[in-house]
């Protein structure tokens, strides 16, 4: 179960780091059309779907990443309050099972989303930046299945560390994410 953890982890951090060069893309492309703006008075007319389609893939390929690791948002108004146990048995459970329903709903729409642009060889209708829609659009299904691959790795590391809290104790704070 840990090297299958370990494996998952690696694959998506890698995935994540690659992917947070994303941001960095981002604030150049922002900056060129601000200064394009300022010293040529000229909108850069691609610039925004550039950045919305970077925005896409951070959130797409990086959010795993933050599944995986455990840094994710959630109501803690009452899971909060519940033992260690219990918190990973609503993990285990229900958690799992909204995750894959939200997971099964987005592959297999994703999927066909992106398939009809393929097909269609659609490209953005603002034709400022004649991408092909088809690759973003695929993005919805491959990053709800490496969603699936993160929070399985999520779930496996917080039952080893329920089941071996001797080993979790020395592991770095980084990747300890139960209690």
């Amino acid at each position: 179960m840990k090297f299958l953890s370990d494996m998952i982890g690696r694959l998506l951090e890698t995935t994540g780091k690659v992917v947070s060069l994303s941001v960095l893309a981002i604030a150049a492309v922002v900056l060129i059309e601000i200064l394009s703006r300022l010293f040529f008075r000229v909108s850069l007319p691609w610039a925004a779907d550039v950045a919305s389609w970077l925005m896409c893939v951070l959130i797409m390929l990086g959010g795993p990443w933050a599944v995986s690791t455990g840094k994710f948002v959630r109501v803690d108004a009452l899971y909060a309050g519940f033992s260690p146990k219990v918190r990973l048995m609503i993990d285990t459970v229900v958690s799992s099972a909204l995750l894959l329903f939200l997971a099964y709903v987005l592959i297999r729409y994703g999927y066909t989303f992106a398939e009809r642009a393929f097909i269609a060889g659609e490209r953005p209708a603002s034709a400022n930046w004649p991408a092909p829609i088809w690759a973003f659009k695929a993005l919805i299904p491959v990053g709800a299945g490496l969603m699936v691959l993160g929070w399985a790795r999520y779930l496996m590391t917080e039952w080893y560390a329920y089941l071996h809290p001797e080993e979790a104790a020395s592991t770095p704070e980084e990747i300890q994410v139960h209690g």
